[in-house]
């Protein structure tokens, strides 16, 4: 609710079929999308925040049950590595590397991937402007591809991220490159 200044992340449980209220978490307001992780053992749950422009970044415990300690908060990006976070964060996809974010305002696409170091932080690796603005996101279930949905223009982009070490352009300002490599006309 706005007059409360944050929205909340309710938990439920599917086999009990029964909310978790304890476990019930503030974040931050006009919350877009939130994707669920199970990453070396560990679970996380990301949320983007419209409001503040804002990815938030949580641990599970499972085990902790209807308790606050259910989801932890673990951090906040607001920065795409120096650069100001593009604005209006909304959509979440994931793979084993790390998650894709689709940023309304702008119609950027960022990627982050999982620290090999520290398995529980992600990095930002690289953006790319999506002509038309882009709405939300999703990764092929076979090949190392993924879809981008045109907010306005009735388009599906199909994009591919790149190593540091094949990309294509050779300037990248992260650690990949996003290209799109084909689209589908809705």
């Amino acid at each position: 609710e706005r007059k409360y200044r944050q929205g909340t992340i309710s938990v439920y449980d599917t086999e009990a079929e029964r909310f978790l209220y304890q476990a019930t978490t503030p974040v931050d307001l006009f919350a877009g999308e939130v994707n669920v992780v199970r990453r070396e053992g560990s679970v996380f749950l990301f949320v983007t925040s419209r409001a503040s422009d804002t990815l938030g970044h949580f641990e599970v415990d499972e085990a902790a049950g209807d308790s606050a300690a259910h989801l932890t908060h673990v951090r906040t990006y607001d920065t795409f590595g120096n650069r100001a976070f593009a604005g209006d964060p909304y959509a979440i996809a994931s793979d084993e590397d790390g998650i894709m974010v689709t940023h309304l305002a702008q119609g950027t696409l960022s990627r982050w991937g999982f620290r090999v170091d520290s398995p529980d932080t992600l990095d930002f690796q690289c953006a790319l402007n999506v002509p038309g603005n882009i709405s939300h996101i999703a990764k092929h279930p076979v090949v190392d591809l993924w879809y981008a949905t045109d907010r306005f223009g009735g388009r599906i982009h199909t994009v591919e991220v790149l190593p540091a070490n094949e990309l294509v352009s050779g300037v990248t300002e992260g650690a990949c490159e996003m290209n799109i490599v084909g689209g589908i006309n809705a």
